[in-house]
């Protein structure tokens, strides 16, 4: 049984990952398809060798300008089945295979909101720490991403997902999923929404699920090595597929031998996936309140752990909370609770973290249920100093090559809550919170599609000089000449235009009025009605319902989008240089973190109101970023002539701040 095994010898890797590049066809020494009109697949081609792969380009004619996915570690080709079949036969030290899609573990369950973390209480990680910790332990969450959120601190991203790389990171994570799971293990304890295991690590955001929770293999298996070049501790993947992949395994393998403790998502039911059915991870079940195993919790022999999966409150869109459940979010709680054990000697190797929490787990029952039990941090902590001289002198008197069986010491009762009530239907966000929410998860969801919809190719609205009005773009560039355009008029617009999708049975273009210019009115009203830009509803909104309501839900994040880009696009520090692309900013560089500080300020504005169901709509007063925020660190172009033009009265009641912000006259830098 895997979860009685948790020293294991440091195997050499036999094979490297090395991925043909380009389209197996047309010279292809007969590894062709039977039929021409077979449909080819993307599969992944892995070599023995760097050496191995240029010797099977150079056979096969392999070019590289048809490869569907190229990066130092993976890439992937189209190949009929047939196709592949012959090139695995002929080829004996290939392995080629389809590249199958993983998916995200994670179960919304929408709440009543409550600031009892029972979860945290149940595994003994609610308490104080007397240890002073010195280093912080490197934790790579391979998930969909990490919203920017002051709560959580990512040291560094990337999205490896295609088209979606200019997303901004306010709202990068388009399902939630990542977000959940990386507060849990690191939300700050600062009175903002939930708190975290351990906000003392350093968080690697990898984002390769897409806004379906999907991902192929070969994405993963760039963001493990993405996670291994960057020297990370742990790895946290709460996603899985069904069937077993070599390459996978192979990448799972690279990343144990690099030292790194890989924590993983047993899966929602039936037997336990992969990457969590390989021996070199951690794999994590499900349990609820009241301590049993939950329904949806995948078992087996292969299970190491159990941990909280079930009503979990977490971190969420928009610096929300909301509940959710399944194994996906009952893994971070082992790799919270392994960063705090790991940054009491960063000397210890990954395999004595595994040891620890799987000896000092909480025996509940049957192992293909529980594995070992559940962890509890602070029973680790108690007797960290014994068994680290109890897990040396194992290692001293058994071979090496073999396995430490596990012999558990925790006997103390498990503490189970019985009163935890998680109502459908609720998300909340972090300020007013006696207010009961209108939004729901998919509600949320709807909302950040719209947020990223005019980034879209799909919609004829991306690229900021083609199309300013939708992306905070303070000029719209033609030939010679600069037509200005006012962005806090746009983002009122588009909120305008939601409201009446919201109220309206049959929708019309709100009246122009004089606060907004022909040219900025006439690009938003001909985007938008019919659908937007060149889709139609149903397009837009896919397995969403077409209702009056997703429709506004989709405009208020359009809205959104508008007010949080002219933060990247109209922003302006040293009063000579325009600064572009807010989610290319990290909050490390000049003026970035303040940038991105002052855009959520005003996407939370809106939230505010959305959350409410009094679909209102945005107002000038929105922009009116007070300098504790924006710290001087940057300005924005025209804002005070632009929030005169719209509403004066507000302009001139809030004067000092939005002059504070302007700048009238700087110089253009690409």
């Amino acid at each position: 049984m895997k979860n009685k095994k948790v020293l294991s010898t440091s195997l050499s890797l036999g094979l490297s990952l090395a991925l043909l590049i380009g389209n197996v066809s047309g010279n292809m020494n007969n590894v062709k398809a039977k039929e021409q009109g077979e449909k080819k697949q993307i599969y992944m081609i892995q070599a023995s060798s760097e050496e191995k792969l240029d010797e099977v380009e150079h056979k096969y004619s392999i070019a590289e300008t048809s490869a569907v996915e190229n990066t130092d570690s993976v890439s992937t080709i189209y190949l009929t089945t047939q196709e592949a079949k012959e090139l695995n036969e002929k080829e004996k030290n290939l392995v080629v295979e389809k590249d199958k899609v993983m998916h995200g573990f994670g179960k919304k369950t929408n709440f009543d909101l409550t600031d009892e973390q029972w979860n945290l209480k149940m595994i003994h990680a609610n308490e104080e720490t007397e240890t002073v910790v010195k280093d912080k332990i490197k934790v790579a969450i391979i998930d969909s991403g990490i919203d920017y959120s002051d709560d959580i601190q990512v040291a560094e991203r990337k999205n490896f997902v295609p088209d979606e790389d200019k997303v901004s990171v306010l709202y990068e994570d388009g399902s939630g999923h990542g977000t959940s799971v990386a507060g849990i293990i690191a939300a700050k304890d600062n009175q903002v929404g939930i708190t975290g295991i351990n906000d003392n690590v350093e968080l690697y955001s990898a984002k390769v699920l897409d806004r379906n929770n999907q991902a192929p293999i070969s994405r993963v298996i760039q963001a493990i090595d993405w996670a291994v070049e960057k020297q990370v501790n742990i790895i946290n993947m709460s996603l899985g597929v069904s069937s077993y992949s070599s390459a996978l395994h192979e990448a799972v393998k690279r990343a144990k031998q690099n030292g790194i403790l890989i924590v993983t998502a047993a899966g929602n039911g039936g037997k336990i996936e992969y990457p969590a059915a390989f021996k070199e991870t951690i794999a994590v079940g499900s349990i609820g309140p009241d301590g049993k195993v939950s329904e949806a919790s995948s078992i087996g022999n292969m299970l190491d752990l159990v941990a909280p999966g079930e009503q979990i409150l977490s971190t969420s869109a928009f610096e929300g909370v909301m509940a959710s459940g399944g194994t996906s979010m009952a893994a971070p709680h082992v790799t919270g609770i392994a960063s705090v054990l790991w940054q009491q000697d960063k000397n210890v190797s990954a395999d004595f973290i595994k040891y620890l929490l799987c000896v000092t787990a909480k025996k509940l029952g049957d192992e293909t249920k529980y594995g070992n039990g559940i962890v509890d941090l602070q029973y680790a902590l108690s007797h960290y100093d014994e068994l680290k001289k109890q897990y040396e002198e194992l290692k001293k008197s058994q071979n090496v090559s073999d396995n430490l069986e596990i012999d558990s010491v925790n006997e103390h009762d498990l503490e189970t809550f019985d009163d935890v009530d998680i109502v459908e239907g609720r998300w909340e966000g972090n300020t007013h919170l006696s207010f009961a929410t209108k939004l729901t998860g998919d509600d949320l969801k709807v909302l950040k599609k719209g947020a990223t919809l005019q980034d879209s190719a799909s919609t004829g609205l991306n690229g900021k000089g083609a199309h300013p009005q939708f992306h905070g773009y303070h000029a719209h560039i033609t030939t010679d000449k600069n037509v200005y355009v006012n962005y806090i008029a746009c983002y009122v617009m588009l909120s305008k235009m939601a409201v009446v999708y919201a109220t309206q049975k049959n929708y019309a273009d709100p009246a122009q009025g004089n606060w907004i210019n022909s040219a900025d009115y006439k690009a938003l009203a001909n985007a938008i009605g019919g659908g937007v830009g060149k889709l139609s509803w149903k397009q837009v909104l896919e397995k969403y319902t077409i209702s009056q309501r997703n429709k506004a839900l989709i405009l208020y994040g359009m809205a959104i989008h508008t007010a949080t880009d002219s933060f990247a696009h109209s922003a302006v520090f040293n009063n000579t240089r325009l600064t572009d692309k807010q989610g290319h900013v990290t909050s490390g560089d000049y003026a970035g973190s303040e940038r991105l500080n002052a855009a959520k300020h005003v996407a939370n504005k809106l939230i505010a109101r959305i959350k409410k169901n009094s679909y209102d709509r945005g107002y000038v007063a929105d922009f009116a970023v007070p300098s504790s925020i924006h710290k001087n660190k940057f300005k924005m172009a025209s804002i005070s002539s632009m929030a005169n033009a719209v509403n004066s009265n507000t302009y001139q009641s809030n004067k000092a701040v939005f002059d504070a912000l302007n700048i009238a006259s700087f110089s253009y830098v690409k």
